[in-house]
Formats: structure tokens, C-alpha cells, sequence
């Protein structure tokens, strides 16, 4: 991650992460053995802006993610049913003493689909997005990070 500010109070924080999501299929009736239970591994690359305010921080902007892998529930290979780049919207707040630790919480909600055919998972012709609500932790080592400006 990083921050980089581009006025007193702004700055834009892109991020690269790995993460992991997974869509239940029981959710839509279906038997918790169906294999159209899905995990997808993402790089996920968020784009935010953040206001800070004393320690305080606000983020929302769009997020882009890169399916890397997708498992259905026995183990097989499923990529190819996932689209291979999702757009995603985050807004969020946390808090983060000066280079030092932080705390967050945001949402990530989808702008893309997730799969390619979601009336397979039994959508109809809707679409299947991602939800996401995120819990942050983390911890600024020197640099520029946290509150800090560099003029």
C-alpha cells in the first residue's frame, strides 16, 4: 500500500492484496455438497481516496480484481467460469496514529459480475456480484506512510 498525498488533507492510497472469496451455493437452495460452491483468488488492486482529519481517514473508490484461480467445492480447476477482471466499488473508515498502527473497516461491493454464466448458480439472467465488508489491520514501517506529509 501506500499513501500519497496530493493536498494538505488528500492523498491516493492504491493497494495490491491477495484475497480469497468464496460464494455458497446453499444460500440458493442448493445441497451444502453442490459443487457450485465456489472459492476465487483474486489479485485485487483498490484505487481510493482518502481525507484524512487528525488520524481519522475516509476511503472510497473503485477496486480491480484479477481472477487467478477458481476451485469449485471437490478440489477442480473452475477458472474458466469466473471472469477473468471484476470491477468493485470500496468506501470505508479507519483510523491510524502518526506512522504507526491503524484500524479500518470498509465495503467492497461488485460493479461486474463475478462468473460469466450466473444462471448456473441459479440467478436467472442476474448477475452475480461480489459483497464483501472488510476488517483492517495494519501497521505503517517509516517511509511516508501513515499521517505523514512530505512538501
Amino acid at each position: 500500500t501506500a499513501d500519497v498525498y496530493v493536498a494538505e488533507v488528500l492523498s491516493f492510497h492504491p493497494e495490491v492484496l491477495y484475497t480469497l472469496q468464496y460464494y455458497d451455493a446453499t444460500e440458493n437452495g442448493k445441497s451444502a455438497l453442490d459443487p457450485l460452491s465456489r472459492d476465487v483468488s483474486y489479485i485485487n488492486v483498490p484505487l481510493l481516496a482518502r481525507y484524512h482529519a487528525d488520524g481519522l481517514f475516509f476511503e472510497a473508490g473503485p477496486a480491480v480484481n484479477f481472477a487467478i484461480g477458481a476451485k469449485d467445492e471437490a478440489g477442480a480447476d473452475v477458472k474458466s467460469e469466473a471472469n477473468s477482471v471484476v470491477l468493485d466499488y470500496i468506501a470505508g473508515l479507519g483510523y491510524q496514529l502518526n506512522n504507526g498502527p491503524s484500524i479500518g473497516i470498509r465495503y467492497e461491493g461488485g460493479a461486474t459480475s463475478t462468473y460469466k454464466d450466473a444462471a448456473r448458480f441459479g440467478l436467472g439472467t442476474g448477475n452475480l456480484k461480489n459483497s464483501t465488508f472488510w476488517l483492517n489491520l495494519g501497521y505503517s514501517f517509516g517511509g511516508s506512510g501513515g499521517n505523514s506529509r512530505r512538501r
